[in-house]
């Protein structure tokens, strides 16, 4: 898929770059031979509003709006995008094969602690490329560094707000699910039943089965997904907080900011603001 490349930062340790994939069209989302990618050096991958699968031989991994991926050097991969949309997505290498500066290869369940810091922290390396700005203080490869591992070395109380938690190899079943929740519309009601209807599966095995590989439950997945949603529609401004709400099923501006206060401590309005001063 065609892609273009956006330089936030480059340092002795680290290469952050935004990575803006073009929209597929409905041919190539039928065809059956993609290309291979492999990783030169160590790669931690997010995505912020959007789904596509990672394919390493027979094995499929789900990166979504509250999944990190960990790419060791030398991995052979294929992608195929969830959806038509252009997709964006933050990529940060290691300069150096053998350093290492990033979390361990895996997939990691982000909470909605860290989706926001994520964004925040990209935030800030967007302003900063764009105002040609070189800072020492604070060191972005340290900071960088710190936001990508801290849920890993932490040791504050705090630690658990930030937690990456690994991600079993998921069955076909659960994978499904993960599709399936992926790529519903936010807006629309959203049942165990249809849910399990998708994965091929009766709602109590998918229940056991969901929470047993992720961690959370499949409801509590979905309500990630949605938040994780907001947070990277809060970056364009035109969007009043009413509509947001209303086009992510939210049944009220004020539930919405519930929400936001209960899992990040702030409300939309000053997370937005946030953003925009980062």
């Amino acid at each position: 898929m065609p892609q273009e490349r956006t330089r936030l930062y480059s340092g002795p340790g680290l290469l952050v770059e935004k990575v803006l994939h073009a929209a597929a069209s409905p041919a190539d989302s039928i065809l059956a031979v993609r290309p291979t990618y492999e990783v030169a050096s160590t790669r931690y991958v997010t995505s912020t509003d959007s789904a596509a699968e990672f394919w390493v031989g027979d094995q499929c991994t789900l990166l979504d709006p509250i999944t990190a991926l960990c790419l060791p050097a030398g991995l052979r991969y294929q992608t195929v995008p969830l959806g038509l949309e252009t997709r964006i997505s933050w990529v940060v290498s290691a300069r150096s094969p053998g350093v290492h500066t990033l979390p361990p290869a895996g997939a990691w369940l982000l909470t909605p602690f860290a989706v926001w810091q994520s964004h925040l922290h990209w935030s800030h390396l967007h302003w900063q490329s764009l105002s040609r700005i070189s800072t020492c203080s604070p060191n972005p490869d340290l900071t960088t560094q710190q936001l990508l591992r801290g849920a890993l070395t932490c040791a504050t109380p705090t630690a658990a707000a930030w937690a990456l938690r690994p991600l079993r190899p998921a069955s076909p079943v659960v994978r499904r699910a993960r599709r399936y929740l992926a790529t519903a519309e936010l807006a629309s009601p959203c049942r165990l039943r249809d849910v399990a209807q998708a994965a091929h599966c009766n709602p109590f095995h998918l229940a056991h089965a969901f929470t047993q590989q992720t961690g959370i439950s499949v409801y509590a997945y979905r309500q990630r997904l949605r938040l994780a949603h907001a947070i990277a529609r809060l970056h364009h401004p035109n969007t009043s907080l009413a509509q947001l709400a209303d086009e992510l099923g939210y049944s009220s501006q004020s539930h919405m900011g519930s929400v936001f206060k209960q899992a990040l401590g702030i409300t939309p309005a000053h997370a937005r603001a946030k953003l925009a001063h980062a």
